[in-house]
């Protein structure tokens, strides 16, 4: 904030609209609350003209992309007119609009993805997040957002996929659909645990990806889990020296505990979301569970792994398309039990450039391996 103020205190003195956006893009990169609602003020507080065409700095935007645009350079005006929009009550759609046509001319700038995230709605977001993320230069705000929009937008991907599978049809449709959803669940498992592992303990958005990692590691590593989740309440050590690098090897329940004290510390109430009421109910309730119907789980297990074994073996990526095509195709589900999967499986379902996952599976038209190879534009060089 005191350099928000700064800056503007010395646009007025200079009057230099260029110097001030430069200025400007530099801390709408680096941060989400990059410009303060003020404006110039009297000794009283009154609102005072400058010399200025603003008077709220807010309105400053529009004038200094102008500035900019003027001097040619573009990606700056854009980023500040995305700014501006993103701060507008309903301004959501232009910023869309805006954004898009920004990433025709520059599609390796990552605000300009971040700015598709914010109004752009489930695959269209997951595929902006992606590809957003695989930009240089990347600032940590920027990429800390994307990541946060990869991993709740992939969770609700793949658990409305995986609801899909109960009222699809039986066979390569319900099989193809169940790969697709754990391919969603696991690429959000992934950007959740580096967002976990490289962010502050302050971020906002760290104890709703911690809830949702905490579901996740369930769902995805359910069976090799200990019945008391000691595994969340211990955490994961990375090979680097513990005492350095003691943030990384938090474990994933003291995280969230340090993060509601955070919020709580700086007067932010903590909301009871869906995520957070379920990830509190299954570790609360985990244990007793499984000792209830943890046998009878592993009997099922044991009984739709035989069932499925051949139908759903892991297929190597070196495999034709047409095998695989025949594999789900000839995937019939004749038990209410759902298909094992690995994260060999998950792999194919996503692609080898970006990790973003697909329903699509096209040979490369580079190596000619059978993989995912949709890139996050929705584009793709196939054969």
């Amino acid at each position: 904030m005191r350099d928000n103020q700064r800056v503007f205190i010395t646009a007025a003195q200079d009057k230099d609209l260029v110097s001030l956006g430069r200025k400007l893009v530099e801390f709408v990169m680096r941060t989400e609350f990059s410009i303060v609602r003020g404006g110039f003020q009297g000794e009283r507080g009154e609102m005072m003209n400058v010399g200025l065409p603003f008077v709220m700095w807010l309105d400053s935007l529009p004038h200094c992309a102008q500035a900019l645009r003027a001097k040619g350079e573009e990606d700056g005006a854009c980023v500040l007119e995305l700014k501006r929009c993103l701060m507008t009550a309903g301004g959501h759609t232009e910023a869309y609009e805006i954004a898009t046509k920004a990433l025709v001319r520059n599609p390796n700038h990552p605000y300009f993805w971040y700015a598709v995230t914010k109004a752009a709605m489930h695959e269209e977001c997951l595929r902006a997040a992606k590809r957003g993320l695989k930009c240089k230069n990347i600032t940590p705000f920027v990429r800390f957002s994307l990541l946060y929009a990869a991993v709740t937008t992939a969770t609700e991907l793949g658990l409305h996929t995986l609801q899909d599978t109960s009222t699809s049809k039986e066979g390569a449709e319900g099989g193809q659909k169940w790969e697709l959803g754990v391919a969603f669940l696991n690429s959000a498992y992934d950007d959740a645990k580096a967002y976990i592992d490289e962010g502050p303990p302050d971020m906002r958005g760290l104890k709703a990806v911690l809830q949702i990692y905490i579901l996740l590691s369930v769902a995805i590593q359910g069976p090799e889990l200990s019945i008391d989740l000691r595994e969340l309440d211990v955490g994961h050590i990375l090979t680097f020296v513990a005492n350095i690098l003691i943030k990384y090897c938090q474990p994933a329940m003291k995280k969230l505990k340090n993060a509601y004290a955070f919020s709580a510390f700086l007067g932010q109430k903590s909301a009871q979301s869906e995520a957070r009421l379920a990830q509190e109910t299954i570790t609360r309730l985990y244990s007793a569970a499984s000792d209830t119907w943890g046998p009878t789980v592993a009997a099922l297990d044991r009984s739709s792994s035989s069932i499925h074994t051949s139908a759903h073996r892991p297929v190597p990526a070196s495999q034709a398309e047409s095998e695989l095509a025949k594999w789900l195709q000839d995937d019939e589900h004749d038990t209410c039990a759902h298909p094992q999967m690995s994260r060999g499986d998950v792999a194919m379902w996503r692609c080898s450039w970006c990790s973003n996952p697909s329903a699509a599976l096209r040979k490369c038209s580079g190596c000619g391996i059978t993989r995912l190879v949709v890139f996050s534009n929705g584009a793709a060089s196939v054969t």
